[in-house]
């Protein structure tokens, strides 16, 4: 098959995946919010354990194949060795069968410790359930990791968006007929086989098959594995796999529940911001650095970090004010106990989004092993505080072990950036909105503790953005520059600019 790497199928890709994205976010968030509904926090909180341990196990299974069978599938095909492509993925197929199956075996040995806490059926129904959602859940992932290196990002995002769109219709059936907790789990692994034959059949249909032949790994393949299988096995440690487990263990299934509403809804609001953010600013670091050096990723690096977080204090404080009522209206007043941990997850999230930056400029930079080192101090440290956290205080200590942890790490990457880079943090600029957003959060408080109801919280993030949006420009956290900038991007839209161009021009002159 003829792999699609041109410009014009690029900006197409990047369009459908965007696009792809956010659309199965959102139906995830809606089966999620039926499915808390249909079975209560308890069955809930077992199924989101389920749902987070097929995660883990496949990050595991998996260990970096996908990645390096992007990069070395794409990097044959780049050479026009469609042959050579089509052995490293056979390669590289067969060692994650062979993967799978050991740690198959292992689960099997060990499933008694990864029980979900109230577990009353037989412990061959979960361990066949996790499995077998493992297996066809990591056999998909490796499919379209194969499909991006021939270039063809469209596998993920329609599978992706047909098995999402599927399974909220299949959720509410189950709802309406008030199935039990097993008829959940059931198709949820369901869904997994769905993921991997829609794959399977795109990339069959596209031309996209393995060499039968065997083939000897080459020392390149050997080490890039290694690292990479090390860096997606800690960072799977890393992604509140601790937390969650230790919830189920000491706090019960509830907490467990409590705990994934709150990750994924701070998610929906700060994550994806993060990650859309960060997708456009690493190819920008890596043509600053060939077209002007690294004093010119350090500009883009510094301007950076007030975007990141600018845009992250602002989306933190509405999310912490809207947290209330988003989970009474999505998931029931029986998930009140979520929103404390929505608005912790929210407030830290959004003052420490630009971390985001900070990965990128690592990548730029050839910074990798340093961020395999300190991920690895955060997992230790996350393991630490929830040993002493979590049996003692359930819930809050998993959010304050998780708050911690972030910001930890945020302060590593931090010094580790000044100590590896020359970079120059503009830290008036950042204390400037940090100290904005303070302000705006105790006016906004003041109010709520004066007027309570869904108007009022809907009423505080109002007066939190607009408060939060004008002192910084009143303590001038802001350059002309950023303004004008700002301007030029209105001019693409005539309307837009006939509404604001002048404002922003006045503003622009009293800026420095």
């Amino acid at each position: 098959m003829k792999p699609l790497f041109n410009a014009d199928s690029a900006m197409r890709s990047a369009v459908v995946v965007m696009v792809s994205t956010y659309v199965a976010f959102a139906l995830g968030l809606v089966t999620s919010a039926l499915v808390a509904r249909s079975l209560g926090p308890e069955d809930f909180g077992r199924y989101s354990y389920l749902v987070w341990l097929v995660g883990l196990l496949v990050v595991l299974g998996n260990n970096g194949l996908p990645t390096t069978a992007i990069k070395f599938v794409s990097e044959a095909l780049g050479r026009d060795a469609i042959g050579s492509a089509r052995e490293v993925h056979g390669l590289l197929e067969r060692r994650s069968w062979l993967f799978l199956g050991i740690l198959s075996l292992a689960f099997f040995a060990l499933v008694p410790f990864f029980l979900p806490t109230g577990w009353e059926k037989a412990r061959w129904v979960f361990m066949a359930i996790a499995v077998f959602s493992v297996v066809t859940k990591a056999g998909y992932i490796f499919k379209v990791s194969v499909a991006k290196g021939y270039g063809r990002f469209d596998v993920e995002a329609w599978t992706t968006v047909a098995a999402s769109a599927l399974n909220v219709v299949a959720v509410g059936v189950l709802m309406a007929l008030r199935a039990p907790l097993l008829a959940f789990m059931a198709l949820f692994a369901a869904m997994c086989l769905v993921h991997l034959l829609l794959s399977a059949a795109m990339l069959r249909r596209g031309g996209i098959v393995a060499a039968r032949t065997a083939a000897v790994p080459s020392d390149r393949v050997r080490r890039h594995l290694f690292w990479t299988a090390v860096v997606t096995i800690v960072y799977g440690l890393s992604n509140r796999a601790i937390e969650t487990y230790m919830l189920n263990r000491f706090a019960g299934p509830a907490a467990v529940g409590h705990f994934s509403i709150a990750h994924a809804l701070s998610g929906a609001g700060i994550s994806l911001l993060a990650s859309g953010l960060t997708t456009i600013l690493m190819p920008m670091m890596s043509h600053g650095l060939g077209a002007g050096g690294p004093g010119r990723v350090n500009q883009i690096m510094a301007a950076s970090l007030r975007y990141f977080t600018f845009l992250g204090l602002l989306a933190a404080g509405m999310g912490a004010f809207l947290s209330a009522p988003v989970v009474e209206l999505m998931y029931g007043t029986r998930y009140a106990p979520a929103v404390p941990a929505l608005q912790a997850l929210f407030v830290v999230a959004g003052a420490t989004i630009a971390d985001g930056a900070f990965y990128a400029l690592f990548a730029t930079m050839d910074l990798q092993r340093e961020r395999v080192v300190l991920t690895m101090a955060s997992v230790l440290v996350t393991l630490l505080l929830s040993l002493v956290l979590i049996p003692r205080f359930g819930l809050a200590g998993a959010v304050c072990a998780y708050a911690a942890t972030r910001v930890f790490v945020f302060a590593g990457l931090v010094a580790w950036t000044r100590r590896a880079t020359d970079l120059d943090i503009p830290w008036k600029e950042l204390a400037l909105l940090y100290l904005s957003a303070l302000l705006a959060a105790a006016s906004a408080l003041a109010v709520a503790a004066a007027w309570d109801g869904y108007w009022a919280d809907i009423a505080c993030c109002a007066l939190f953005a607009g408060i939060f949006v004008s002192t910084t420009l009143l303590l001038k956290a802001w350059y002309a520059e950023d303004v004008l900038r700002l301007e030029g991007l209105l001019q693409r839209h005539p309307r837009l600019s006939a509404m604001f161009g002048a404002r922003l021009a006045w503003l622009a002159g009293r800026l420095p």
